[in-house]
């Protein structure tokens, strides 16, 4: 499995307590920032790990070993995770730096459609489509977009 499946309910639980209004958005995710970040590492070494059987130890060293995988030698949805972890990835500056600069509108565009469609295709993967929570997490974000 690319994920834990209990991943699926931390973020059904993200995403369920977003606020609609997007500035009240902003500043719940600053908020929650390092919560996200340990989230998203989370993701991201689980899915190394099981998808390329590769432990990098850092963002960087992840986006470098996506960026030198054949994506199109894998199964489809591997390398549709893949694909999608990437561009989390090339955002997750946004979840490091100094807590003084405002992130909080890049802090939405990294949840709202980078890390969603992530989720999508995590929770679409052969592996966890059958998965109960995985399919609650799905209708959820299909509903918020």
């Amino acid at each position: 499995m690319p994920v834990a499946k209990e991943l699926f309910q931390t973020l059904s639980d993200l995403y369920r307590s977003l606020p609609d209004n997007l500035d009240e958005r902003g500043t719940y995710l600053v908020e929650r920032r390092s919560e996200i970040k340990l989230l998203v590492d989370t993701i991201w070494e689980q899915s190394i790990a099981r998808i390329l059987q590769s432990t990098p130890r850092n963002h960087m060293k992840a986006r470098q070993l996506i960026n030198q995988t054949t994506l199109s030698t894998l199964p489809g949805p591997d390398a549709e995770v893949l694909q999608s972890l990437l561009a989390v990835l090339d955002a997750y500056d946004t979840l490091d730096g100094n807590p003084y600069i405002d992130r909080s509108q890049p802090l939405v565009r990294l949840i709202t459609p980078l890390l969603s469609q992530l989720c999508l295709k995590l929770t679409s993967h052969p592996l966890h489509r059958n998965d109960d929570q995985a399919k609650r997490l799905s209708a959820l974000l299909l509903g918020l977009t």
